[in-house]
């Protein structure tokens, strides 16, 4: 498996951007597929990255539970996660290979 790090820092802001948890959940889409969804204050948004802090600091970090294993994850709270979105159709930055 091969993986590419991007470091934030070099996301230009004009086409990036995050949402808190991931978008499937912050634009709330789960109740279409019968999944429980409990709206938080930061959902229904999309920030752009030099919000990132002041939202972290707002709200923390996401956490959610910490069980690893997938029975029954569409039940458990999905609040795992930032998840950053690339708008481009060009490479944005020098990116890392592992």
């Amino acid at each position: 498996m091969r993986e590419v790090v991007v470091p934030l820092s070099a996301l230009p802001e004009s086409v990036s951007s995050f949402t808190v948890p991931d978008s499937a959940i912050a634009m709330g889409f789960l109740p279409r597929f019968d999944i429980p969804y409990e709206r938080r204050p930061y959902h229904a948004q999309v920030f752009r990255m030099s919000q990132l802090s002041k939202v972290m600091r707002e709200h923390g970090l996401p956490v959610g539970d910490t069980e690893d294993g997938y029975a029954g994850y569409h039940r458990r709270a999905l609040e795992k996660y930032v998840e950053i979105q690339v708008w481009s159709d060009e490479t944005p930055c020098r990116c890392h290979r592992s």
